[in-house]
């Protein structure tokens, strides 16, 4: 029986990397997790194609969400099989070859970067007193 869940697992995660848009999604994952809205600017995709995509991934075992308030995070499944990983480490491999994904990328750090300094730019905002915060946050937001 084990054998049968075996190859149920091989045959789940080469189904699941049957597709492009999967394939793009989970090179940006190689890395570490990534917010559901990243990916869309990312990849100039609308939400709702980008979480059917995921949706088909978490189904499949390949990757695993985390609910961060109203955002929802995706990373590769952190359980998921050795020769599971091996399979990825390679499609990834292989996938740092092409054009289209190394412009996901730069797009990708890009992004990442911006929203980083706006994040870091709001920190410092909400770090000062009440008065003074009002004031920075409307200027921020015009």
């Amino acid at each position: 029986m084990e054998n049968q869940n075996e190859l149920a697992e091989i045959e789940s995660i080469f189904l699941a990397l049957a597709d492009k848009t999967r394939l793009r999604l989970l090179s940006l994952m190689r890395d570490g997790e990534v917010c559901v809205n990243l990916f869309s600017e990312t990849l100039m995709l609308s939400q709702p194609k980008v979480s059917r995509h995921l949706a088909y991934l978490r189904n499949a075992g390949v990757v695993s969400p985390r609910r961060h308030g109203k955002w929802i995070y995706y990373q590769i499944h952190p359980a998921i099989s050795v020769g599971g990983t091996r399979v990825l480490n390679e499609t990834f491999d292989w996938l740092a070859t092409l054009d289209v994904v190394r412009i996901d990328y730069e797009r990708f750090d890009r992004l990442r970067l911006r929203g980083l300094e706006v994040q870091t730019e709001m920190d410092e905002i909400i770090s000062q007193p009440v008065y003074e915060r009002n004031q920075e946050i409307e200027t921020f937001l015009l």
